[in-house]
């Protein structure tokens, strides 16, 4: 809040011009945040189901630190956001109207905040325009799918001696889908054999077992688990306890499984409409009046693989199979008969009926489908102006308000399967025996069996999953200045602010009836519907003193610190402060650095039980299945009631909530940063910055995935009264696993370190060549640590250079998988003369080796490097127009096999679309 050029900025600052972000493409801002180098990939378009709750929203991540520590602001003061975990959907800001985006990653917290902990993103909006301009932009990739546009106008007018400025803003944009079917190399998960990937346990076909389970103890469950199918008549054993079906229809003998890869989508569809509303009247230098109006309504759709009917699943129910069911064919009736233990009507004793297990995914019903509609609104009023003296105030009340809906297709009702199986002939036409609500019978065996009319009755009608509201006030107001004219310091006048702000918080959930009472087969419930608020009042204050100047070897010294001190209504009390130094030896050559304290409290999701329930990864293995596993683990697991080792080792249809913990406690740590900046006189137009950043985190909020907590309990820990075994839940009959409670927690240790490079040069051509400019910019990024520690007797696991799957995430939130290189650059050549600019980017991943050595196919990621080219033509003082190829070499993502998150690779890091178009043209008037 004191002002200073950026280049003399003591935290390092980057910046993307208006010219940069419509040259690149992408409607979306998080892609090109995304290819900096300082961003680690987090959610956005390339959205997995693993992350589906995200519905379309884009955020961003800085560092890998996670997005609830990254902070963003729009024209310097804070973005509303859309998640619990304060993360920005950024597709609210319209991109056409930016005028530049600035980000500093050097850790902020004492200046803006406990969520600046990674940095802060600020977003300069065009807020003060006088004329207009219209702008369109469109991509589509060289299949041509992957399609995108948006086009916007800004129109502004001064009145009143130009003491009145009004600018407004409007635009649309469409992103279309990309599905996985449409990429070869995704179109089919594979493992590390080349096979199809399991990642849906239950085949279209179905594999039905005999239900024992709750109907039966003692002798009687013996007497039923004996009790088998008879395969002789179709060539298979003549005693087998289950059956299945294979995609042809023929029956065999399990296991079976079946490949739902083609049901996923890589890009999710989107609209949305943009509206913004600037004014500013200057009543005089002290005082000037300023507004905002923001409003964004996004409409997205998400899509996911079919729902399916599970043994284990908490919601299925066993179906009723009858002798006179008219699905059974007489093939099928020889294999059934020797299973018929029930009365029609479901009582034990009888020969007509039996009761059944179905692990069904019903293929049938079609993809499962979220439509999202989400709407930002935000309003900033404020007055500033000038005390006189050189003091500077801003009192400003920023109010906004995100409320999403979802709307959830083909989910499926669970008892519909149960009373749409149990059929009988009636007058020689199919029936459900229990008819209410219309019921449909079905015909579970055997894949794409379902008529259309039965799918669409299990389906049943599209349903509001769940409405969130997020919510967030700001009152500050800022006093700012120097010391010019009362006192100075050797160097200078001291540079000044202070301020007061409160925060007010609030965030709500609440579901439909079928998810609120688990009705649907796609998620156990029941779900509750909660809201949470808290507050904070933070006083805040900056300094800058100039210690010496104009010295040999001190062309300047500055020392600047900062302090915050919070009252948190649910954290408590805490304060954060900063000291750093900038030293300018000479008029070419600056040294600088900073180290700040770091204390965080919980926000909203991570301190409040907002639970959701995605489905377990089916590759995730329970550890006591094995049967060479250590003594001391097969005895911790043997007291937790888990069978016998040798059984199936995937987890199949477990739940893992997530959410947050009303116990959390607040974060604290530190972030050092030092380096230099070099622009030597000799040579006008360079400018050569480097430098070092450390964070630590201690007590860290993280979440520790479901894989890592089975590690934990069963070969670690080995302790039941641990709260991470505690968070495992198994069925207390069959002794697998049905729950794993993943809500955040505070973990040990979370460290980051590396190095920031930039290196800019801009200067005429020289005499006698071509052209009148070229500008070099190279932007890269080392990182040298990146360790997470989940408790103090937990191994320090550093992900620098390396990557890892589910069971060794480098992910912050131990949810994920990604590649973390040590090394990555973005490097831009531009060559300019008169109208015309040829533009070039080079952006490089580096090498990553497998976290896990010697246990997965895929050991080794090569360099990754993309390339672009583009031109650009000013036709007139009006017009502008540009040209992009992304991706010139069409180079497709590595393949992961095992290792995957999804779709074979990592599809929020690297490029999945391919090669790709973009036009841009800017027409400007006065």
């Amino acid at each position: 809040r004191i002002r200073t050029r950026i280049e003399q900025a003591i935290s390092p600052v980057q910046v993307i011009s208006a010219q940069q972000l419509r040259e690149n493409g992408n409607v979306d801002i998080d892609q090109v945040l995304r290819e900096q180098p300082a961003f680690a990939p987090t959610i956005g378009q390339t959205t997995s189901p693993a992350l589906q709750e995200s519905h379309g929203a884009s955020t961003i991540d800085m560092r890998g630190l996670g997005q609830n520590r990254s902070l963003v602001l729009v024209n310097g003061q804070r973005a509303t956001p859309n998640g619990f975990r304060n993360s920005v959907d950024i597709n609210t800001i319209p991109s056409a109207l930016i005028e530049r985006v600035e980000y500093l990653t050097g850790g902020a917290a004492a200046v803006y905040g406990a969520d600046a902990v990674a940095g802060v993103t600020n977003f300069i909006l065009r807020d003060n325009f006088e004329g207009g301009d219209i702008t369109f932009t469109g991509s589509v990739a060289e299949e041509g799918d992957a399609e995108s546009y948006t086009i916007g106008g800004t129109f502004g007018r001064n009145f009143l001696d130009d003491r009145l400025n009004l600018t407004g803003h409007v635009s649309y944009t469409e992103r279309g889908k990309l599905e996985r079917a449409d990429r070869d190399w995704a179109a089919v998960e594979v493992d590390d054999t080349g096979n199809p990937r399991l990642n849906i346990a239950q085949p279209a076909g179905g594999i039905f077992t005999i239900n024992c389970t709750g109907f039966a103890t003692g002798a009687a469950l013996n007497a039923c688990n004996a009790r088998r199918f008879n395969l002789t008549s179709l060539g298979g054993p003549p005693s087998n306890n289950a059956i299945a079906f294979r995609e042809d229809g023929t029956v065999t003998v399990p296991p079976l499984s079946t490949n739902q890869s083609r049901f996923g989508a890589f890009i999710n569809p989107s609209e949305r409409v943009n509206v913004a509303l600037f004014g500013k009247f200057t009543i005089s230098p002290m005082f000037e009046l300023y507004g905002r109006y923001q409003d964004a309504a996004i409409m997205s759709e998400s899509q996911n693989v079919p729902v399916a009917v599970s043994v284990g699943f908490p919601l299925a129910t066993p179906v009723l199979i009858r002798r006179d069911n008219p699905y059974l064919t007489p093939a099928l009736l020889a294999v059934f008969n020797p299973v018929f233990n029930r009365n029609l009507d479901g009582t034990p004793g009888g020969t007509d009926a039996v009761l059944m297990t179905v692990s069904r995914t019903l293929t049938e019903l079609g993809p499962r489908i979220d439509e999202t509609e989400r709407t930002m609104t935000q309003t900033v009023f404020g007055l500033r102006g000038e005390l006189g003296g050189g003091v500077r105030y801003d009192i400003v009340r920023i109010d906004g308000e995100n409320t999403e809906v979802v709307t959830r297709f083909n989910a499926g009702l669970a008892a519909r399967v149960p009373q749409a199986a149990n059929a009988r002939l009636v007058n020689g036409v199919a029936q459900c025996v229990d008819t209410s609500n219309g019921c449909v019978p079905a015909n579970l065996f055997g894949p794409n069996s379902l008529s259309p009319e039965a799918a669409a009755w299990i389906a049943a009608d599209p349903f509001n999953f769940n409405t969130r509201v997020r919510e967030q006030s700001v009152a500050s107001a800022t006093f700012s200045g120097d010391t010019i004219g009362l006192f100075e310091a050797p160097g200078g006048p001291i540079g000044w602010a202070i301020g007061i702000e409160r925060r007010k918080e609030f965030a709500s959930t609440d579901f439909g009836p079928p998810a609120k009472l688990g009705l649907t087969l796609h998620a156990a419930g029941p779900r509750l519907a909660q809201a949470v608020n808290y507050s904070l009042d933070e006083m805040f204050a900056e300094i800058k003193v100039p210690l010496l100047a104009d010295l040999p070897f001190i062309r300047t010294l500055e020392v600047e610190g900062a302090y915050r001190l919070t009252d948190h209504s649910q954290a408590g009390d805490y304060d954060t402060s900063k000291v750093g130094f900038n030293w300018a030896i000479n008029d070419s050559f600056r040294i600088r650095g900073s180290q700040q304290t770091i204390v965080r409290g919980a926000n909203p999701g991570e301190l409040f039980n907002l639970i959701n329930f995605p489905a377990l990864p089916t590759t995730t293995l329970d550890p006591c299945a094995d049967v060479a596993a250590p003594q001391a683990t097969l005895a911790i697991c043997d007291a937790a009631g888990a069978p016998a080792p040798g059984y199936s080792p995937n987890i199949l249809n477990a739940i893992t909530p997530q959410g947050g913990d009303p116990n959390i406690l607040p974060e604290t740590g530190e972030t050092t940063t030092f380096g230099f900046v070099l622009a030597p006189r000799a040579l006008p137009g360079l400018s050569i910055i480097v430098d070092r950043y450390d964070i630590t985190l201690d007590n860290a909020i993280s979440g520790v995935s479901a894989v890592e907590r089975l590690n934990f309990c069963y070969n670690i820990f080995r302790d039941l009264d641990s709260p991470i075994c505690k968070s495992i839940s198994r069925d207390p009959v069959t002794g697998l696993i049905t729950q794993i409670i993943t809500n955040d927690t505070n973990i040990a240790l979370f460290e980051v370190g590396g190095y920031d490079i930039s290196i800019n040069y801009n200067a005429r051509m020289p005499r006698g060549l071509p052209g009148d400019r070229v500008t070099i910019g190279y932007t890269a990024n080392i990182v040298d640590s990146f360790k997470r520690q989940l408790n103090p007797l937990a191994p320090v696991v550093d992900c620098a250079g390396f990557f890892g799957s589910q069971a060794t995430s480098c992910s912050e939130s131990g949810l994920g998988a990604r590649a973390v290189p040590e090394y990555r650059h973005i490097l831009n050549l531009a060559w300019t003369g008169g109208p015309l600019t040829l533009r070039g980017t080079w952006r490089n991943m580096g090498q990553t080796d497998n976290l896990t050595p010697n246990a997965f196919r895929v050991q080794h990621l090569d360099i990754y490097d993309l390339f672009d080219l583009g031109v650009s033509y000013r036709f007139n003082d009006a017009l502008r127009g540009s040209l992009t190829v992304s991706n010139v070499f069409d180079t497709d993502p590595p393949l992961m096999g095992s290792q995957q998150a999804y779709a074979n690779t990592f599809p929020n890091q690297y490029d999945i679309i391919g090669r790709r178009f973009t036009m841009n043209l800017t027409y400007r008037f006065r």
